[in-house]
């Protein structure tokens, strides 16, 4: 499955555009986080999707994180980088699994938790 067809059904659990030969009488109108709690069941407990498509943190924008994308990993240590912004090791346990699609999502993120701009 294609990111595009994840796209495609999250837009339909939010209440866009359908596609042209689609009608539905009853379309449900979610945020894009409760979208994405639907395709999570259906890829974590469901194992109907593919398990590789996640939901930025930062824009809800879907991402593919076999190609890209950033996931906090509360285990780790800090890297340089974030180390260089201040980021510390109880901050990556505080936030395990945060994920963003971009190293922008990434920089954004950690300056909303320690509130400096970015």
């Amino acid at each position: 499955m294609e990111i595009e067809e994840f796209e495609e059904l999250m837009d339909m659990l939010m209440g866009k555009d359908l596609p042209d030969e689609i009608t539905m009488q009853h379309q449900p109108q979610l945020s894009p986080k409760e979208a994405f709690s639907v395709i999570w069941f259906l890829q974590e407990h469901m194992n109907i999707l593919p398990d590789n498509v996640e939901q930025c943190g930062i824009c809800d924008g879907l991402f593919d994180s076999h190609c890209g994308g950033f996931i906090v990993d509360g285990t780790a240590d800090p890297d340089d980088w974030h180390r260089s912004i201040g980021v510390t090791q109880e901050m990556l346990k505080q936030n395990d699994g945060a994920m963003f699609c971009s190293a922008a999502g990434d920089g954004q993120h950690w300056a909303s938790v320690m509130e400096f701009p970015t």
